[in-house]
């Protein structure tokens, strides 16, 4: 479960802070929803909690760089809506990166992995239209 600790809303798209209430763990997170569709995550407010999942949105790299995170595999086949996702951690935190992203890692525990934004994919029982 994660609190909205901060919402900073711009003129199509918003920028939501969550606090993972059993890591502690804080992200900024992207929320475009309301540009691509009608059912959203406009009903979100700050201070109330919310089952939340976040896609990290970057690319795998070969080796550990200082802009880089090791990421443990956990599941290499997840489904959100109509759109394959790996489930994976960082320390305690899980998050997903698009399937078709992961090519050849499904033997593999670990990888790395650079990136440069975490989008908002479901909010309790509502999923992005993307993700559709």
């Amino acid at each position: 479960m994660y609190k909205v600790t901060k919402i900073i809303t711009y003129m199509a798209t918003r920028d939501i802070e969550l606090q993972n209430l059993e890591t502690g763990t804080i992200d900024m997170c992207f929320d475009d929803s309301a540009v691509v569709s009608y059912t959203n995550f406009d009903f979100v407010k700050e201070g109330e909690v919310y089952d939340c999942k976040m896609e990290l949105f970057g690319n795998f790299v070969e080796e550990k760089t200082d802009s880089s995170v090791e990421i443990s595999i956990i599941k290499t086949n997840v489904l959100i809506g109509n759109t394959k996702y790996m489930e994976v951690m960082i320390n305690s935190d899980v998050y997903y990166i698009l399937g078709k992203n992961a090519k050849n890692l499904d033997q593999r525990k670990s990888a790395y992995y650079y990136f440069t934004r975490i989008d908002i994919i479901q909010v309790d029982n509502v999923i992005h239209a993307d993700c559709l």
